[in-house]
């Protein structure tokens, strides 16, 4: 049978997106499994307070997601809309903005962390039980400008579809600086010297992606430069990705910290260990279909017959992932114990089960929800996701921070859990909204 015009066109289309997905996937997967490999190993290097002290500057780091104001994903969905050649002719000037910005940016989060210092000094004249100390706060300053600019050059690798430059880049430095992290804890067991590590390892990455980036948009396209229409447009969903950034912060972080200051550095490897692993049924079809949103950015609006076709399409996807994840949940939740026990020891183990388990079923649930998400930022509702990311995040911080303190280290899962009904439960009725052709009640037509 000889295929139609229109259905080669599709067949195209799908197999990009299969190879995109692939290479997004690639990029994500390198560094979750080199950890879990290298944890058992970091945590005998270093000792188990040396490794929860380095996760926290990790933590606190990741605070500093805010100091880009939201401009990756913005220039994802800007640069999408070009044509390469005509990036290097009207001469782009977003990511040199956005650059600016977010060292801007960094300069007030790194003022913020030395007066925290400064009046944690003078109340107790110690850091938080006094395994915190002034190298953590530093190296997560440092750790947070490098990852916001290297959030800004992936997000426009992104917007131009270089995924499988983006997954090879990722891929090279995370296995070296992995491998680099357990020689230096081996051979060293130095905290300081696991800190340099990770700052320089960090720094290389986001020096090649540059390169790469001004290869494809101009050397010109890097330089830091102010230009107020060019803020103003970047920033007006820029902004709601920050307040999105915000309520994921929220989800992600804050059980962390309050288990790591109520519960102590140990408490809080065990919770790590247990996130490292369930996370994945959330992070890895993440990063598969992270390739929707530069698609669907570049979709018109005004096409009332494609508009139904993506509302088809992102239907179709949440069923699949529904049904996907809640497969591989089945079979994680019947072989964890095994896992944990290979993997970390008995005594870990047993602490790490319940918390796991129950993070497992956490995730399945956010996991459905990424073809919402990735749908309704590209085609202009990001304020809407941002309002579920935020209430949900807000949500979880109370619930987790009265559990924790309750019941202990599965109250951060429970937490989770909150999260991921309240955030599904808003995304689909913002979809409903969408649908307007549907009849349907908004549980049944998200589906």
């Amino acid at each position: 049978m000889r295929l139609t015009n229109k259905e080669k066109v599709r067949i195209k289309m799908i197999t990009r997106l299969g190879l995109d997905g692939a290479w997004s996937t690639c990029e994500y997967c390198v560094y979750p499994v080199m950890m879990l490999i290298a944890t058992p190993l970091l945590i005998r290097g270093l000792g188990m307070n040396a490794y929860g002290e380095w996760m926290l500057g990790i933590a606190i780091s990741a605070l500093g997601g805010l100091i880009n104001l939201g401009m990756g994903a913005a220039l994802t969905r800007e640069i999408a809309c070009y044509n390469e050649n005509d990036l290097r002719k009207c001469d782009f000037a977003g990511i040199g903005v956005a650059s600016l910005a977010a060292t801007a940016s960094w300069s007030i989060f790194t003022l913020i962390l030395v007066l925290v210092v400064h009046a944690q000094l003078q109340i107790s004249g110690d850091l938080i039980g006094g395994v915190m100390d002034i190298k953590i706060y530093a190296y997560a300053s440092l750790l947070a400008l490098c990852e916001q600019i290297d959030t800004i050059y992936s997000g426009s690798l992104r917007g131009l579809e270089r995924f499988s430059l983006l997954a090879k880049i990722e891929s090279v430095t995370r296995v070296s600086g992995v491998c680099l992290l357990i020689f230096m804890a081996l051979r060293t067991q130095s905290l300081i010297m696991i800190l340099v590590a990770s700052i320089s390892s960090a720094l290389i990455r986001t020096v090649l992606k540059g390169i790469y980036v001004g290869n494809y948009c101009g050397l010109s396209a890097l330089k830091p430069k102010w230009c107020s229409m060019t803020f103003k447009r970047l920033f007006s969903f820029g902004k709601w990705n920050l307040t999105q950034n915000l309520g994921s912060m929220l989800f992600a972080l804050s059980d962390k910290i309050i288990i790591g200051s109520y519960l102590g550095y140990s408490a809080l490897t065990i919770y790590s260990l247990a996130l490292q692993i369930a996370q994945q049924l959330h992070a890895v079809p993440s990063a598969f279909l992270s390739i929707l949103f530069p698609h669907f950015s570049k979709f018109n609006k005004s096409d009332c017959e494609g508009d139904k076709k993506q509302v088809h399409m992102v239907r179709l996807v949440t069923v699949v992932l529904f049904g996907t994840l809640a497969a591989i949940s089945i079979v994680m939740l019947l072989v964890i114990k095994t896992v944990l026990i290979s993997w970390v020891g008995v005594t870990m183990a047993k602490e790490a089960l319940s918390v796991t388990q129950l993070l497992i079923v956490s995730y399945w649930i956010l996991g459905t929800s990424l073809a919402l998400h990735y749908y309704h930022n590209a085609i202009g509702n990001a304020k809407q996701v941002a309002i579920a990311n935020s209430t949900a995040g807000l949500i979880s911080i109370i619930f987790a921070s009265i559990a924790i303190q309750h019941i202990g280290v599965i109250g951060g899962a429970f937490g989770r859990l909150g999260y991921s009904l309240c955030l599904i439960a808003m995304l689909s009725r913002i979809q409903s909204r969408r649908a307007t052709f549907s009849d349907k009640p908004w549980y049944i037509s998200m589906w």
